[in-house]
């Protein structure tokens, strides 16, 4: 069925609700701001070019992405994808009024309210792209994300529970390895995340025959 009433018959509108920062947000956290912006470069014309769209919708594409890849740049946890995409919503409504005005377009109840809507929805399909697509990049390319890393220095993982349990002092051997290992990887520009995680199964053999071992032993 179709839409009679504008502004639901303006195909113009739909434009706002494409996800058109998924792909640099995906990048962001596979291969880091710097790559983003490199794919941005080629991005922002061949989308343009793909949707038909003007000089305004092209400025709306680059602020759209750039945004993004802010919005993700601290995402520690795959719930933070999430929000990430909820507020990247909300800053499109703002690039979606700014367009409609710098186009001299109607801004009436109806159309900025629809406008608005479907610019907001264009944020969590995004960030639900994400949750979807980034698991599978990880996996297909090898990559270990900071989300990824944030996982596995959790200390209910069933590794790490066996740690605890079987070999105390190992464990606290490799949680005093991790704090000075991010410390020192801080100060020379290095992954703090990676060094204190990676510290913590750098022993974690040792819990098959922890007596074995002096810092298991009474």
């Amino acid at each position: 069925s179709k839409f009679i009433a504008s502004p639901f018959n303006d195909s113009s509108y739909f434009f706002f609700v494409l996800p058109f920062a998924f792909g640099a947000m995906l990048i962001t956290l596979l291969a880091g701001e710097r790559v983003a912006l490199l794919f941005l470069v080629f991005f922002n014309g061949l989308a343009g070019l793909a949707v038909g769209t003007d000089i305004h919708g092209l400025l709306y594409i680059l602020i759209a992405n750039l945004l993004g890849i802010l919005a993700v740049t601290r995402a520690a946890q795959r719930v933070g994808l999430v929000l990430a995409g909820f507020k990247l919503g909300l800053a499109a409504i703002g690039l979606f009024i700014l367009v409609q005005m710098t186009r001299q377009a109607p801004l009436g109840w109806s159309t900025t309210t629809f406008g608005s809507l479907l610019a907001f929805l264009s944020g969590p399909i995004n960030a639900g792209l994400l949750v979807f697509a980034l698991p599978l990049c990880e996996r297909l390319f090898s990559v270990t994300t900071e989300i990824r890393l944030s996982e596995l220095g959790n200390i209910n993982l069933p590794l790490l529970r066996q740690l605890i349990l079987k070999a105390p002092g190992t464990y606290n051997h490799s949680i005093a390895v991790g704090t000075l290992s991010e410390g020192a990887a801080k100060a020379i520009g290095l992954n703090p995340l990676f060094a204190r995680v990676a510290c913590l199964y750098h022993d974690v053999g040792k819990s098959l025959q922890p007596e074995y071992f002096i810092e298991n032993q009474q």
